[in-house]
């Protein structure tokens, strides 16, 4: 079994948790071209690209194809990483499906380091597609999960869309970027922003209120 290993220790971002783990990981899967699937059942989330796998370059930290690319919410080559991180010192199971390969993250004792460090553990399988697979999922995850990204909803009522983005008119309150949750905000509608137009820090949970204001009243202008 081949292992690789990461510098990351169990307490690395100790402020996230599952949801923002979880949001990571989807990020990934709807900033890529290939097709997205999705099955929440038994307890599992399981997310899937069909036809791509990740190569194993991306296991190193600031590694990432989407550097640069402003149609994408990601390119800090951080997130998976740390999304495995969080959701295992949360207590999920995480498994990658990788193509012909699994991918285990588990944490353990690395010796040169004198720590307990993250680490891939990698074995041979029959595959052609990339699925991140968690399980140990309550429903309460599931639905803050549904809630904190628009692909996942079903009920999204009356939507106006703009060059900018997609304004939620019966929806309150709430900011989203390329279909995913950043923050609450003091408006009757919810707003659902490309990312190119409002680009986030790593952590995404705030934006600048000046870039907000500016964005929102454009698109509103240009759908209304």
């Amino acid at each position: 079994m081949k292992k690789y290993w990461t510098s990351l220790t169990r307490d690395y971002v100790a402020d996230w948790s599952a949801p923002e783990a979880v949001r990571e990981i989807l990020q990934n899967f709807l900033d890529s071209p290939a097709p997205f699937e999705y099955d929440f059942s038994g307890g599992t989330l399981d997310f899937t690209n069909k036809g791509i796998t990740l190569h194993q370059s991306t296991i190193l930290m600031g590694s990432s194809s989407k550097r640069n690319d402003v149609n994408t919410v990601g390119g800090k080559g951080e997130g998976y990483k740390i999304a495995c991180l969080v959701l295992l010192r949360e207590g999920y199971d995480v498994t990658i499906y990788n193509g012909n390969k699994i991918w285990t993250p588990e944490f353990e004792f690395n010796h040169d380091f004198e720590e307990e460090v993250l680490v891939f553990n990698e074995s041979d399988r029959v595959g052609s597609d990339l699925t991140f697979s968690i399980s140990g999922v309550d429903d309460a995850l599931t639905s803050e999960i549904i809630e904190n990204c628009l692909y996942l909803q079903t009920d999204l009522g009356t939507v106006y869309e703009g060059e900018r983005g997609r304004v939620f008119m019966e929806k309150t309150g709430k900011l989203y970027v390329g279909g995913l949750f950043v923050c609450n905000i003091n408006s009757q509608y919810t707003y659902d922003f490309h990312p190119k137009y409002l680009p986030l820090n790593r952590d995404r949970k705030s934006v600048s209120s000046w870039d907000l204001t500016t964005n929102t009243t454009t698109l509103l202008e240009e759908v209304l």
